[in-house]
């Protein structure tokens, strides 16, 4: 489940399965999720600003960051990729990953959580205000993930062509592959994936029709998409293999986590500039500005109206709005999906929920065709 209660936010997801004793015959996704965003209009720009992780507390840099780049974009100002704006992305997502990682999946799948690991590391994280140099405050950093996580170092990790060559070591990733059960190969071929590009490509999928309905299913090019870890990591010969032997499901999706974090970890260690350029922003006419962010669980858009120093229009669209829309990554990959047992599918819908990992609450039920 997430980490706070259903009653600790205004906004939740409902999941619901609809089985007919066979195959799940609907997915149904249910968002009580407010348009937070809506309270920002009417105020002053700086005020805005302020607001903003405040009200998006969950990845909170890489919302405060996409709000300054789209105001910027707006009035004129661009936005400046620095290192120290990327590294401090960068934390996020490797503390996001960390918290899924080390403590929901072992949950979810009967192992002992790495929790005073996880306690440990988390609390040595730089603040957002985070120097472009941070290498010093992740000393063993790279040893504890080299040596817990993957078992492996990340050069080695990264060479890896066949999950068969690290499924068997006893560190974190071999034993969450070992205790996953075998699933049915997911078909998603209607879904298509978001790419990782430029906020001004965004402008053309989104810009004409950025409406309220965008805003709550958005699309790629006419059709929905999916984001996140797995999108950015399909073409690597590891998870390629995978999806290729699993089907696009909870294997190939915590895999593909897994290949971020490793990433992360060489971009915050300075061993690699791949993760650079992590955000950018774009005005298609003045006043207004679209800003993209990439974070842990995938793209994250934030589009700006201004008029003088006043917010007019201000809308956000999160990866969870993504993944989790009607014809999104959810409902795809399991619509028509055999199973026998209505426990068994529960306990499936929830690891597909968290390899999506939604950013709210969220509950999921199995209800019979007779009672939906």
């Amino acid at each position: 489940m997430s980490r706070v209660s259903l009653a600790s936010l205004a906004g939740a997801l409902l999941l619901r399965l609809v089985w007919d004793g066979c195959t799940v015959a609907a997915v149904e996704v249910a968002s009580t999720r407010p348009r937070a965003a809506q309270l920002l209009m009417g105020k002053p720009v700086g005020m805005a600003l302020a607001l903003l992780p405040l009200l998006y507390s969950v990845c909170g840099r890489a919302q405060s960051l996409a709000g300054h780049a789209a105001v910027a974009a707006a009035q004129g100002r661009g936005a400046a990729t620095r290192r120290s704006e990327n590294l401090a992305v960068a934390i996020e997502a490797t503390q996001e990953h960390l918290w899924r990682l080390l403590l929901d999946w072992p949950k979810l799948l009967g192992l002992t959580p790495l929790e005073s690991e996880f306690s440990a590391w988390y609390r040595r994280f730089p603040g957002i205000g985070a120097a472009a140099d941070c290498a010093e405050e992740f000393v063993g950093f790279v040893e504890f993930v080299e040596g817990a996580l993957l078992g492996m170092p990340l050069a080695a990790w990264f060479a890896l062509e066949a999950p068969e060559e690290f499924i068997r070591n006893d560190a974190l990733a071999g034993r969450l592959w070992r205790a996953l059960p075998a699933e049915t190969m997911a078909v998603t071929d209607a879904l298509g994936w978001l790419p990782v590009c430029s906020a001004a490509d965004h402008v053309q999928a989104a810009e004409a029709g950025w409406h309220e309905d965008f805003e709550r299913r958005p699309e790629w090019r006419g059709q929905a998409a999916e984001t996140g870890a797995l999108a950015r990591w399909k073409d690597h010969p590891l998870v390629a293999a995978t999806l290729a032997c699993h089907g696009r499901g909870v294997r190939a999706r915590l895999l593909a986590r897994l290949m971020d974090l490793a990433q992360c970890t060489r971009y915050i260690t300075n061993q690699d500039d791949a993760f650079g350029d992590c955000f950018d922003a774009y005005s298609p006419m003045p006043g207004i500005g679209i800003a993209r962010v990439e974070t842990a669980r995938g793209t994250l858009l934030h589009r700006v109206r201004l008029e003088g120093e006043t917010v007019a229009e201000y809308a956000v669209v999160a990866p969870t709005e993504w993944n989790f829309q009607p014809r999104g990554a959810f409902v795809a990959a399991l619509r028509g999906t055999a199973a026998a047992d209505a426990g068994a599918l529960r306990e499936h819908g929830l690891r597909l929920a968290l390899a999506l990992d939604p950013c709210v609450p969220y509950e999921l039920e199995v209800l019979g065709v007779d009672h939906a």
